[in-house]
């Protein structure tokens, strides 16, 4: 044997010698890149360059005191994601920073109502809208996942520090009056603290309105605005984020109808933005919607599309594409140009034995 070639939750980057005076084995030091899931992977290799089966090692690791940033899960800094399997399992993703593909997935919801934690029957998230950005409830800096579940209820499930989610400590989230009611909603959207007021903030279509939720308590929003003018039955909610950078928080969408996706900037409104100026692009910051991604994005094609804060370690927010045959990209976020094929990567690839097909949510 030549050497043993190692590495967490990515493709054997790292290589270690056999020590002959020790049996051949190699003695490292390792450490996990995050809290939450990981995997160790351990094969080795010969002079002629044979490889050996690989041998895998799946772990939790405990979670840091430092409070989770914005749509992290595992601890790292880095943005991770949800996905809801055909079989109605919600199951956690958990991103390094960089262009790595996914390379596992863990279950992330269970009940811990009897002895012990148990996982739940299939089907349970079947038909659920997700979201999570944002410390929702009780106020314990570890990111909450928002859920429109089947029942026609809205709920907020408090994370557990680990990236899953006790279904028994739910909370139904109570909308004020003038609100949509929650089983008409088609989509909802976590933005984090949009209007600066210390609170997290959502985003969300019925029929064809735009309506934002503002004010959260920890059991009802305060406030519910439509933010009307355009008719948002052939768009798709991607992110809320500082794409462009020096001014309120930017607003992108896509249009079924031409497969495009579009950037509207918000207005600062005192510490956050005014989400008045999402409702049409002559409310926004300059008054015209800017083209975000040119071609090639309609939901025959790309059934999700969903905005991230920034997974590769530039700064800018990022664009999720997962398609109809079961592939995922990220696009690189820009703030001067366009999305494009030629600054993108696959985070999973069916060549290589991940897939998404079939999966009905991403949040």
């Amino acid at each position: 044997m030549k050497e043993y070639q190692y590495s967490f939750n990515t493709a054997f980057d790292k290589k270690a010698l056999p020590d002959a005076a020790n049996g051949g084995q190699a003695v490292v030091t390792l450490q996990p890149p995050h809290a939450g899931p990981s995997v160790l992977y351990v094969r080795s290799a010969d002079s002629v360059g044979n490889i050996s089966g690989v041998t895998k090692y799946l772990f939790n690791v405990r979670p840091s005191p430092q409070l989770d940033a914005a749509g992290d899960v595992t601890g790292d800094q880095v943005p991770d994601v949800y996905t809801i399997d055909p079989s109605g399992n919600l199951l956690l993703y958990a991103k390094t920073q960089g262009t790595d593909r996914l390379h596992f997935s863990m279950a992330a919801a269970y009940s811990a109502a009897g002895d012990s934690a148990a996982l739940l029957d299939d089907g349970y998230w079947t038909d659920a809208l997700i979201t999570h950005n944002g410390d929702w409830l009780p106020g314990d800096g570890v990111q909450d996942l928002v859920a429109r579940m089947p029942d026609g209820k809205l709920y907020v499930y408090p994370g557990d520090g680990y990236g899953g989610f006790d279904v028994g400590q739910r909370r139904e989230m109570l909308l004020p009056g003038g609100a949509p009611a929650p089983g008409t909603l088609t989509q909802i959207l976590s933005v984090g603290d949009a209007t600066g007021d210390g609170r997290p903030d959502l985003l969300a279509t019925a029929g064809s309105g735009l309506w934002a939720f503002t004010g959260y308590t920890g059991s009802s929003f305060s406030a519910v605005t439509q933010l009307s003018g355009d008719d948002w039955s052939q768009r798709d909610l991607v992110q809320v984020d500082d794409v462009r950078g020096g001014s309120g928080l930017d607003l992108v969408y896509r249009t079924d109808s031409t497969g495009r996706i579009y950037l509207r900037q918000g207005k600062l409104a005192g510490a956050g933005t005014d989400l008045s100026s999402f409702a049409v692009q002559t409310a926004a910051e300059g008054g015209v919607d800017f083209l975000y991604g040119s071609a090639g994005w309609h939901s025959d094609d790309v059934p999700f599309v969903l905005g991230t804060p920034d997974v590769t370690g530039d700064g800018v927010p990022d664009v999720w594409a997962v398609r109809s045959d079961g592939n995922a990209s990220v696009y690189l976020g820009s703030g001067t140009v366009r999305l494009s094929s030629t600054a993108m990567f696959n985070v999973i690839n069916t060549s290589v034995g991940t897939s998404w097909n079939g999966h009905t949510a991403i949040g």
